[in-house]
């Protein structure tokens, strides 16, 4: 906990202005390679292999409902992967981070749904309540977040962290892209047959509407 609130607070922008790397002078773009790629090796070398696994295969399991959610800026990355969730499976709901929207997910949980929640620091005292909240109510959360760990990790399922190292004083949305990209992969192969199926019967009935058109 004590971690979690040092880096909560060393989260800050303005914090991060103090940073000798930002300050070297090898240039913006060679800056921006060094940082990404080492995040980007960071984070994936440091995942779990399990948990990993254990992810992609609740993102596949067709028989519960997945929900995404995340915060500020972290939303985006719900909208993403519940972009690609929601053609290869039924059942996918993105949320938004509207406080009633929320209780009402939260009225609706049941035993076994899944829940892909983001957040990284500096955490949003809403979103790991609302984490707390589902996980209560038996739901299982695939938490998202930094290698200092969100406090919703502590009623997470899985835990999947990133690096958020960034060549600015805003930290880096770029590793937990790469992860949720991954996932998109392991999920895909995992349906397989059915997804491609499910795809194919969208990108068909999105034809016929686009031919309707004009």
């Amino acid at each position: 906990r004590l971690m979690r609130e040092v880096h909560e607070r060393l989260g800050s922008p303005l914090e991060q202005y103090g940073r000798p790397d930002l300050r070297s002078g090898d240039g913006d773009l060679a800056r921006a390679a060094r940082v990404y790629s080492g995040s980007l090796a960071a984070t994936i070398s440091d995942m779990p292999e399990s948990e990993f696994t254990q992810a992609i295969a609740l993102l596949a399991d067709v028989t519960h409902p997945v929900r995404l959610t995340g915060g500020r800026f972290s939303h985006v990355l719900a909208d993403y992967l519940g972009a690609h969730l929601e053609l290869l499976r039924p059942n996918v709901h993105v949320m938004g981070i509207e406080p009633m929207e929320r209780l009402a997910a939260i009225a609706d949980t049941r035993r076994g749904d899944v829940f892909a929640v983001f957040d990284y620091r500096r955490y949003d005292p809403q979103t790991v309540r609302f984490a707390q909240r589902v996980a209560d109510r038996g739901a299982r959360v695939v938490l998202f977040t930094d290698r200092w760990l969100s406090p919703a990790a502590d009623v997470a399922a899985i835990v999947l962290s990133a690096d958020v190292e960034a060549p600015s004083p805003f930290d880096s949305l770029v590793p937990a892209m790469a992860v949720v990209e991954t996932l998109v992969a392991g999920v895909t192969d995992r349906l397989g047959e059915s997804g491609r199926e499910r795809v194919a019967a969208i990108e068909a009935m999105r034809d016929r509407t686009v031919a309707e058109r004009t």
